[in-house]
């Protein structure tokens, strides 16, 4: 009898974890192909259904994500206002996401149980400074330039934690690119090509000098940082 109970309960456990496991399975990469997919079609309008959709229908792992989403096809769509909201909510989320602790023991466990989809999306740097990006022309399209300075504000210090939360990253590239700088001369590569091609290099040298592209902390730091948002953010202040 004992023998029956115990081998009753696993297969409850056993079953509780496979449930648990095919609801894990379904990935924001597959949630989102309609929504691509009408996006590469240029349907901006039916991408943007999906998107109100999905953030209604989304579980604490994925509203972040879809909330993003939301944000940046609605601003497609012209929807300015909703695409505020969508971004506001988004930020409130990551706010509150940075003031707890980096993986809860319970996250850690049903993790284990499943996969690492289960844990939350809690947005990385270039997510929140895109959101900055996004929200800041969202409010210049309005005419709302108090709150849009507020936001490239806010998109500079995300660009600055960025920078400093990969420094031991960016000095090992910058390293990198110094020593590879320092041989291409002789290599059959050489790594400055890109940026000495055509029209690029004029608009960036006509922007920030020929010491643009000779510098590695730059090329490195780029990695993490989006320069758009350095040049939005100083066309508007100008």
């Amino acid at each position: 009898m004992k023998g029956y109970r115990f081998i009753k309960n696993i297969f409850r456990i056993c079953s509780l974890c496979f449930c648990i496991f095919i609801c894990a399975c379904a990935t924001h990469t597959s949630k989102t192909q309609k929504l691509r997919a009408d996006w590469n079609a240029g349907n901006v309008g039916q991408s943007a259904k999906i998107a109100t959709k999905e953030v209604l229908e989304s579980s604490t792992t994925d509203k972040l994500i879809w909330l993003l989403e939301d944000g940046a096809v609605s601003r497609a769509n012209a929807d300015f206002n909703r695409s505020i909201t969508s971004f506001e909510k988004a930020y409130a989320q990551i706010q509150q996401y940075e003031s707890q602790p980096a993986t809860k023991l319970t996250e850690q466990t049903k993790a284990l149980l499943t996969n690492q989809s289960y844990i939350p999306y809690k947005g990385y740097n270039y997510d929140k400074i895109m959101l900055c990006i996004y929200q800041a022309l969202n409010y210049i399209e309005l005419g709302d330039f108090e709150r849009a300075s507020v936001e490239l504000k806010r998109m500079a210090n995300f660009q600055d934690n960025a920078k400093v939360e990969n420094l031991k990253r960016i000095q090992v590239q910058e390293k990198a690119l110094q020593e590879a700088n320092k041989n291409s001369s002789t290599a059959n590569y050489d790594v400055s090509k890109v940026l000495a091609n055509g029209k690029v290099s004029a608009n960036l040298n006509s922007i920030y000098g020929d010491s643009y592209k000779n510098s590695a902390r730059v090329q490195a730091s780029a990695v993490y940082v989006n320069p758009f948002g350095y040049w939005l953010g100083g066309l508007f202040f100008a």
